[in-house]
């Protein structure tokens, strides 16, 4: 599936998804350095978290003919699996943290996380299935393609978990599954911390059925407490018209306890029904350089669009500022004043203020006025 770009506000024209990724090669490559050629083979009961003193740390080069499921179970703290370029189909995939079987994984630390990327990251695999992790502290996914492929379900769950990020991937599918996001955050194990949620491309959400606008690019729905939360930053996440690019918030009832702590920064949002959401409990987040361009969704009774919608938000401290908005009817819409709108937001509708978002080898949906360069995943953060 490849991108589309944006020239004027209304013309389209696909580009080439392979070189979108040569600007990080070199970042991943370093992934590699320094245990590269380490052939020492984990212990299959890795996923009991009984890795054995002393184990160093191994490099797993993998191919699409591997059973993906057991080199992931498989991994101890500070290995790495890097998967050659190829399709792997692996059908929908659930991991937890200290289990027994094929479907445990062991937790790692700070000094020594578990990586999952691409043996060449400017050929990321493609994953056909789903992933799911629970209680995954300290994993590093990047430079993979991620298809949600299994009915009902998201290209990727991450479920609680300490200090794990995924980097520079891509993932979309759920046109076709029809689940309720690409990407969701959540924290049925309990509330993530220290997460991030950097450089991806997230894309084209489903359409479906529902009544509610709920087909999501990106869902963070667990419900926070002191302490959680974590950075979701210079991503790019294009067509979710019947849902919004980013949500916040758990469910639609009444006070619902939602996302805690989270910042969302210098993030790319074009064409959803809204682009950010947030609803109900949530508190302390913070919503910052993001690039919002076309807002879709109408309410009941009022034809008017917004970029952002402050929804029912009965929790504190959330905070917006140095926003770029475009092609809306509102920037934001918050009757109950329910968040802090600050300084530093822009929001316009006329020609000269379009930020022209174009995809080329370079990058995927960059604007090229001036005006908006600032914000956004390829933005400076030098604001005017």
């Amino acid at each position: 599936m490849t991108p589309t770009c944006e020239a004027d506000g209304h013309g389209v024209s696909n580009v080439s998804r392979r070189g979108s990724w040569r600007g990080v090669a070199l970042a991943a490559a370093a992934l590699l350095v320094g245990v590269a050629g380490v052939v020492t083979a984990a212990p299959s009961q890795a996923n009991l978290s009984v890795c054995p003193v002393g184990y160093q740390p191994t490099v797993h080069t993998i191919t699409p003919r591997a059973n993906f499921q057991a080199e992931i179970s498989k991994l101890c703290a500070g290995d790495t699996l890097a998967l050659e370029p190829g399709t792997y189909v692996t059908g929908y995939l659930r991991f937890y943290a200290d289990t027994f079987g094929p479907t445990g994984i062991t937790k790692a630390s700070a000094a020594r996380p578990i990586t999952v990327t691409a043996a060449d990251p400017s050929q990321p695999p493609l994953i056909q299935g789903g992933l799911q992790f629970t209680g995954a502290n300290y994993w590093r996914f990047s430079y993979l393609r991620v298809q949600a492929t299994a009915a009902g379900l998201s290209a990727l769950y991450m479920n609680g978990g300490v200090g794990w990020s995924v980097r520079f991937s891509e993932f979309f599918g759920a046109r076709a599954t029809n689940s309720y996001a690409n990407v969701v955050i959540s924290g049925s194990k309990g509330y993530p911390r220290g997460f991030e949620f950097r450089g991806n491309l997230v894309h084209d959400a489903a359409i479906s059925n529902r009544a509610d606008a709920t087909d999501h690019n990106l869902y963070v729905n667990f419900q926070g407490a002191t302490g959680s939360g974590g950075l979701i930053t210079r991503n790019v996440l294009w067509n979710a018209p019947h849902g919004v690019g980013i949500k916040l918030g758990n469910g639609g009832a009444a006070n619902a306890l939602g996302p805690w702590g989270v910042v969302v920064s210098m993030n790319t949002i074009y064409n959803s029904g809204r682009s950010i959401l947030l609803h109900g409990n949530v508190r302390s987040n913070t919503i910052y350089g993001n690039l919002l361009q076309r807002a879709t969704a109408k309410f009941a009774r009022d034809p008017r669009t917004t970029l952002i919608y402050v929804h029912d938000v009965t929790g504190p401290k959330n905070y917006f500022h140095h926003n770029y908005g475009f092609t809306a009817s509102m920037f934001a819409y918050d009757p109950k004043r329910a968040v802090a709108i600050a300084t530093g937001n822009r929001m316009y509708n006329d020609a000269a203020h379009n930020p022209v978002l174009r995809s080329s080898t370079a990058g995927i949906l960059m604007p090229q006025n001036a005006v908006a360069k600032p914000y956004g995943a390829a933005g400076t953060g030098r604001w005017p």
